[in-house]
């Protein structure tokens, strides 16, 4: 009704404009004439209202296709992929953008079933899912799948889906838009990556106060108990005594340094100002020293170059700290009378090979794959003091050398630990 009233006022102000335009005077027209005017005065009234309502719809039908055109325009370029599909899944159109995300032309993606973009079937069963809850609950919804390119690349994809509906409230056709989001989860995948990291680093903070402190505690006790019995033993016939408090004495303060020296390594490497300066080094003089630095107990130690050239060029502080936390270890968990065995070699000149091969407890078969890990210490070891960090240490400054390590061990038998380094 109300829409009646506005087009009959609309008429009437159409007329009245009409009328003014067709404005002319009857006044001394005489009255046999006044009839044929007045019909001549409705007919044109009625000419110029159609003319100026054609005028109106005219304009009318401009306005209408510039929004159409704006909202094809932005239909077309919006910076999503926009499917139109109809009840069963079927591409109806879709924009620009979309077909850029195919990397195929809109032609071969129209009258195709959506799911054929989707990475696997399991995306493709979300994706039905997610279909049937959009028509059951009437309401929009967001699901994450892998959409696939024309070279069959997959990337990361937000789909939202909604039901556009007609004047009767009927299923018109379902719309879902795209939306790349392999940015998005590169940065997510980088924040979990992060905060993993500092988890982890937490969690070694955590077993390195542990470590610390349990590790120095056994040879401090070594050394104040050493020291307190020095102070007794003052007798001449006492210095077989002394030697060997001395001796224990010497070693717990070796053990420290070795403490020492993993903590400070490690936070060189952690905090990158670990580098490989290599120079011109004797082979054979080097590893004769840590020999010797090492092997407190004299422990029988069966060493040999295997080539007649002896200078390499390697950095000498890496090389050193591989070499001492190798030879340590052997020493370390072999018996005292047991022999260590150290072979230095050049290979064809461009590889430098350095082998410790131990008699010791060796290293049980389900903890290989973790014993180069921080803090890792393997069952058997669990007696003999240690950090669980050298052979970590050894691997890194390893790899920063550009070099390799390896080993074979079996339980109880011994094992053999192998630095590979190229000769630069």
């Amino acid at each position: 009704m109300k829409a009646a009233r506005k087009n009959v006022g609309s008429l009437t102000e159409l007329r009245k404009k009409a009328e003014k335009k067709l404005m002319y005077g009857v006044t001394g027209a005489g009255t046999e004439s006044i009839r044929p005017l007045e019909i001549e005065h409705e007919l044109n009234v009625h000419k110029v209202e159609l003319e100026m309502q054609n005028e109106e719809l005219r304009l009318t039908q401009l306005q209408l296709e510039k929004s159409l055109d704006n909202y094809a325009e932005l239909f077309q370029y919006a910076p999503v992929g926009y499917f139109i599909l109809d009840i069963n899944g079927i591409v109806l159109n879709l924009n620009d953008t979309a077909s850029k995300l195919l990397g195929e032309h809109k032609n071969w993606a129209a009258g195709r079933p959506f799911s054929v973009f989707l990475h696997s079937e399991i995306c493709q069963d979300d994706f039905y899912r997610h279909r049937n809850l959009v028509i059951d609950s009437g309401m929009p919804q967001e699901i994450e799948v892998k959409f696939i390119k024309k070279d069959s690349v997959a990337f990361p994809a937000l789909i939202t889906s909604t039901i556009v509906k007609d004047e009767e409230d009927h299923f018109k056709y379902f719309l879902s838009t795209v939306n790349d989001i392999s940015e998005r989860k590169e940065q997510e995948q980088k924040m979990k990556m992060a905060l993993s990291k500092e988890v982890e680093l937490n969690e070694l903070k955590s077993r390195f106060i542990s470590t610390a402190s349990h590790e120095f505690r056994t040879p401090l006790a070594t050394i104040l108990l050493s020291t307190e019995l020095l102070e007794k033993y003052n007798e001449p016939d006492d210095e077989k005594n002394r030697k060997k408090h001395f001796q224990k004495i010497k070693s717990a303060v070796l053990g420290l340094t070795e403490i020492l020296m993993d903590f400070l390594s490690l936070d060189k490497f952690e905090n990158g100002v670990i580098t490989n300066n290599p120079e011109y080094i004797d082979l054979v003089s080097l590893t004769t020293r840590v020999i010797e630095d090492m092997n407190i107990r004299r422990q029988p130690v069966l060493y040999k170059h295997a080539d007649k050239k002896q200078v390499v060029y390697l950095d000498p502080k890496l090389l050193r700290v591989c070499v001492t936390n190798i030879i340590g270890n052997a020493f370390k968990y072999s018996h005292a009378d047991s022999p260590v065995e150290v072979t230095t070699a050049l290979v064809d000149n461009d590889q430098v090979l350095i082998s410790v091969k131990d008699h010791g407890i060796g290293i049980p078969e389900h903890d290989k794959p973790f014993i180069f890990d921080r803090f890792f210490r393997s069952k058997t070891a669990e007696a003999y003091q240690g950090t669980g960090l050298g052979l970590n240490i050894v691997q890194k400054f390893t790899s920063v050398m550009n070099g390799h390590i390896s080993f074979t061990s079996v339980e109880n038998e011994g094992s053999t630990f192998v630095l590979q380094f190229p000769n630069m």
